[in-house]
């Protein structure tokens, strides 16, 4: 259509050249037959500007007209050369290079327009067509944009590796008693503990719910309420399920007896004769399946809070907007629901105002689903996603049952559970504080995730970090009331330091989750996801086989590879990860295997690399690359000095806060969170001149002792009475 608005003539069809230009792009039928339906609905202007279109055109004439009629000839070619320079005897001068031609065309012209001039003096000087020498230019490109990706994909991988193996040791968290119970009903499953936990996280806070919320900056105010998302990831046929519904089972038993309530006081209602009765209001617990619309009814009814339960957490988020065509608002007003803010619900039949909200929620999702939402635009960009704590444990354990030994755990945890879930429902409506070491801590924190946002440069994954800053005020008030709750005590006023570290320690478990994840299903980064996914896979695939892989295998385990030749897989996935020292190649051709190393090879000669099976650690010296994960442990230290200098930097130096990523999961640790103490052994409040940031006011009053603290419990206490 523009050809013929600038009047400039032209042969063959729309149809035929879309389809020429579909194939040198590689694409399928099917994104072909898409994208010219799209095309032909669409009356827009051309997707190049006017001035390309017209380079085309001069390339066009100079192919076709002029290049015809010049002879081939071997003169050295010179991207500056112009005029009767080009046609000098080639006895004068070498042959040219021309693979060599092209690159330095590349390098020198970054302008598509000095590219084509150039691309046509060296045809004419060459002798090749001006088509044949584009098409090698751009093989050359995409040549050395993969050498890029590969080398920023290597440098990852190590990172990736170590965090597929993390962990999270539960028992350092958690009332002993009954961590183990959480033990014991994940080996009874069997699953890995942290699925478990993950659940555990926002049922909880669905029965605090608006009745408590941790206070970091009262001036400011930066309030936190206690809602938790969270989502486990896994592939189908991994247990996904079981272990949410172990955790769920005692609500759903306390919703089944609210139903029951609700079904006795409806009849007594109905048959009530004299009018003083009120309508009964059903108590609820858990939402399955409920639109947005209804889920703000239904907490109008239940202020306190509830834990929304999406078995196949992927259609939380496609529901969105499906009675409206896709047009409306729910999914602002759904991101608006973690920060429990208010709900102003104007209807025609009805008016609700809630102050608070509290809406929890969990669920799972498989690893392709989850990689499709990734390619969608909103789910990322809005934040969804960073709102959620994923959970994916590479080492977890087989689904091997045991039906030959009695385990209860299931059955004593969920005992536990009822119990635990109906005394969060009765605390009382409070704000909870800081005392001065937490203050600390979550400052120092904060700065070094704020930093690490300034460095990354993977958009999605940048949003993560502000979401994991909240995360940490949340956990740490969840951790102080469960924690107080579990030991028979009323949960104090003031969170310590000590349950701040614990906070900080489970948000960077989770914070390393989001990067694993993202570099499993990054869709701009595909190539750091494959390699993880061969290396990873080959191992266990050895450990059960002591045999190395082949390209078919990769091309059967792998969808991505289903339409990839076999001899690239073993060219740009196998002798990428041996040349890097994460495993070797046995035979060539068609009968190459790659065997992954234990250990990374160390490619220096000095050290050796050591197969599965011979006395090491899975994930153990795998190599570190410099990202924002690996290095904001050591940047979390001394942002720590840097903040409170005096008082913690011998603390931190004695002992690492990232022990949790530790490969061994089940060992004997003495419960650090069993009591509100200090920190260390010098507590703040001795101090007396404590150090001031530029962030903080000067202090004008001396900080309240212990002594004040218990005076004010007891003054609550009395007034409440």
């Amino acid at each position: 259509r523009h050809l013929q608005t600038i009047g400039q003539s032209y042969s063959d069809s729309a149809a035929s050249l879309f389809n020429e230009f579909c194939q040198r792009s590689a694409m399928t039928a099917s994104e072909e037959a898409e994208r010219y339906q799209w095309c032909q609905k669409t009356n827009s202007d051309p997707s190049c500007p006017p001035e390309a279109i017209e380079a085309c055109i001069r390339g066009w004439y100079w192919k076709e007209v002029v290049q015809p009629q010049r002879p081939r000839n071997n003169t050295q070619y010179n991207p500056q050369q112009q005029g009767t320079e080009a046609t000098k005897n080639s006895s004068e001068n070498p042959k040219i290079n021309l693979l060599e031609a092209i690159k330095k065309i590349l390098a020198e012209f970054p302008q598509d327009s000095l590219q084509l001039m150039a691309l046509m003096n060296l045809s004419a000087q060459t002798g090749y067509t001006y088509r044949e020498l584009e098409l090698l230019a751009r093989t050359v490109e995409r040549e050395e944009t993969l050498d890029e990706e590969t080398a920023e994909a290597i440098a990852s991988l190590g990172t990736n590796l170590n965090l597929h193996q993390q962990r999270l040791d539960i028992t350092k968290y958690l009332e002993s008693s009954f961590a183990g119970l959480m033990l014991d009903a994940a080996n009874a499953i069997p699953t890995a503990p942290e699925y478990l936990f993950n659940t555990l996280l926002p049922a909880v806070a669905s029965r605090g719910g608006t009745s408590s919320r941790i206070v970091a900056n009262p001036s400011g105010g930066y309030v936190q309420p206690l809602i938790i998302w969270s989502g486990n990831v896994a592939h189908s046929g991994q247990a996904k399920t079981p272990p949410q519904q172990i955790i769920i089972k005692p609500l759903l038993d306390l919703e089944e007896d609210g139903n029951q309530r609700y079904e006795l006081e409806q009849k007594i209602y109905e048959h009530d004769k004299s009018g003083e009765l009120d309508a009964p209001t059903r108590k609820r617990y858990v939402l399955s399946d409920a639109t947005l619309q209804t889920k703000i009814r239904i907490h109008a009814e239940n202020k306190r809070g509830l834990l929304e339960y999406i078995d196949e957490l992927a259609s939380d988020y496609r529901r969105l907007n499906q009675f409206k065509k896709g047009q409306g608002d729910d999914r602002e007003q759904e991101l608006a629901l973690f920060n429990g803010s208010h709900v102003s619900y104007d209807r025609s039949d009805t008016r609700l105002f809630i102050r608070r909200t509290a809406l929890s929620k969990t669920g799972s999702i498989q690893w392709d689903t989850l990689a499709q939402l990734m390619n969608n635009e909103g789910f990322v960009e809005s934040g969804y996603m960073a709102r959620f704590l994923l959970c994916s444990i590479g080492e977890a354990p087989p689904r091997f049952l045991n039906l030959l030994s009695e385990n209860d755990g299931v059955q004593k945890l969920q005992k536990a559970l009822r119990s635990l879930y109906e005394r969060m429902g009765q605390l009382p409506e409070l704000d909870y504080l800081l005392d001065y070491d937490a203050k600390v801590l979550f400052q120092a924190w904060n700065h070094t995730l704020v930093d690490a946002t300034r460095r990354e440069s993977n958009f999605g994954f940048s949003l993560v970090y502000a979401k994991i800053e909240t995360y940490t005020l949340r956990l740490a008030l969840w951790l102080h009331l469960v924690n107080a709750l579990l030991r028979g005590e009323k949960p104090h006023l003031v969170v310590n330091g000590q349950t701040m570290k614990d906070a900080i320690e489970i948000a960077s478990f989770y914070l390393g989750q989001q990067k694993l994840i993202w570099a499993h299903n990054d869709p701009h980064n595909k190539l750091e996801g494959m390699l993880l996914k061969i290396h990873t896979n080959a191992l266990e695939f050895y450990q059960q086989t002591k045999k190395g892989v082949s390209a078919s295998w990769a091309k059967q385990k792998f969808n991505a590879l289903k339409k990839i030749a076999t001899d690239k897989i073993r060219l740009k996935y196998f002798q990428v990860l041996a040349s890097c020292g994460y495993g070797e190649l046995q035979g060539t051709g068609k009968s190459m295997r790659y065997v992954p190393y234990q250990e990374r090879l160390v490619i220096n000669g000095l050290n050796e690399s050591r197969k599965l099976g011979e006395n090491s650690v899975i994930g153990e010296n795998l190599g570190e690359a410099p990202s924002s994960i690996t290095n904001i442990q050591s940047l979390f230290q001394k942002k720590v000095g840097e903040v409170d200098e005096k008082t913690y930097r011998s603390n931190f130096e004695q002992e690492d806060i990232y022990s949790t990523c530790s490969n061994g999961l089940i060992e004997d640790h003495q419960n650090t969170n069993k009591s509100d103490t200090n920190l260390d052994t010098t507590s703040i409040l001795d101090i007396d001149d404590p150090p001031q940031t530029p962030h903080q006011p000067p202090n004008t009053e001396p900080p309240e002792t212990n002594a004040d603290i218990e005076w004010l419990m007891k003054l609550l206490e009395n007034l409440e009475t």
